[in-house]
C-alpha cells in the first residue's frame, strides 16, 4: 500500500506522512519480500530527499539499489540511479550527477518509459542551469516537455517545469522564467495541485517585483500564503 500511495503523497505534498509510513515498514526488515523491500526503500529515500535528509536518502537508496539489482527489478533500479544522481547534484558534485543521470536516462529510454524519461531530462536541464549553460538546459527542457506531453501526465510535467522556472529566475532569465511559470500555472490549475500553485505564485511575485508591479506581486504573494496555509505550511 505504501508503494502504491507514493505518488499520491508526493503530489499532495504530504511528504512527512509518506516518510513516516515508508520508514515504519522499512524498519520491519522481515515483513516483506526483498523486491518489495527494495521498492519501499526507494519510496522512503524520495521522501527523505525532499525533506532535506540527504544522508538518510543516500543510505536508503544504496540499500534499495542493491536489492533491485539482485531481484532484477529494472524500473526501480532506474529510480535508484536517478535518486543517486539527484543526491550528487545536491552535494555539488555535478560531474558525478551528470554521469548518473545520463545512465538513468538511457535505462529509462531502453524501457520506453516516457514519464521517467521526461523526469530525468528535466533534471538534466536543472543540472545545466546550475552550470549556467542555458542553451543546453533549454534543449533538455524542451525535449522533456515533449516527452512528458506524450505520456499524458500533467502534474509531474508541471512540477518539473516549476523547478526549471525557479532555476531560470535565479539566473536572472526573467522572461524565460515567466513563460515557464505561466505554463505551469495553466497545467496546475487543471488538477489542481496546491503546493505547486503556491510555488508558481511565489515565482511570479518575484518577477512582478523585478518588473515594478508591486501591487500585483502582493496579490500573488497573498495567494501563495493562502495556499500554504491550507496545506498546513507556515
Amino acid at each position: 500500500i505504501v508503494v502504491a500511495l507514493w505518488l499520491f503523497w508526493f503530489l499532495r505534498g504530504d511528504w512527512r506522512e509518506g516518510r513516516r509510513w515508508a520508514q515504519h515498514f522499512v524498519a520491519r526488515r522481515n515483513a516483506c519480500s526483498p523486491a518489495l523491500r527494495g521498492r519501499l526503500l526507494h519510496v522512503a529515500a524520495s521522501f527523505c530527499f525532499f525533506r532535506g535528509d540527504f544522508e538518510q536518502a543516500q543510505a536508503f537508496t544504496e540499500e534499495g539499489l542493491a536489492l533491485s539489482e539482485a531481484e532484477g527489478d529494472r524500473w526501480w533500479r532506474v529510480i535508484a540511479v536517478h535518486h543517486l544522481g539527484l543526491l550528487r547534484l545536491q552535494a555539488g558534485a555535478d560531474e558525478d550527477a551528470e554521469m548518473l543521470l545520463t545512465k538513468a536516462l538511457q535505462q529509462a529510454r531502453d524501457q520506453q518509459d516516457k514519464w521517467l524519461t521526461a523526469v530525468i531530462l528535466n533534471d538534466l536541464c536543472v543540472l545545466h542551469l546550475a552550470r549556467r549553460d542555458v542553451t543546453r538546459a533549454v534543449a533538455f527542457y524542451e525535449e522533456g516537455v515533449e516527452v512528458m506531453e506524450k505520456s499524458g501526465e500533467l502534474c509531474f510535467s508541471a512540477l518539473r517545469e516549476l523547478n526549471v522556472a525557479t532555476c531560470l529566475l535565479q539566473l536572472g532569465e526573467h522572461e524565460r522564467a515567466k513563460t515557464v511559470y505561466e505554463r505551469c500555472l495553466s497545467r496546475l490549475q487543471q488538477i489542481p495541485y496546491k503546493q505547486g500553485l503556491a510555488g508558481v505564485h511565489v515565482g511570479l511575485a518575484r518577477i512582478a517585483i523585478f518588473e515594478g508591479q508591486c501591487r500585483y506581486a502582493g496579490r500573488l504573494a497573498r495567494k501563495a500564503l493562502a495556499l500554504n496555509s491550507e496545506l498546513g505550511h507556515t
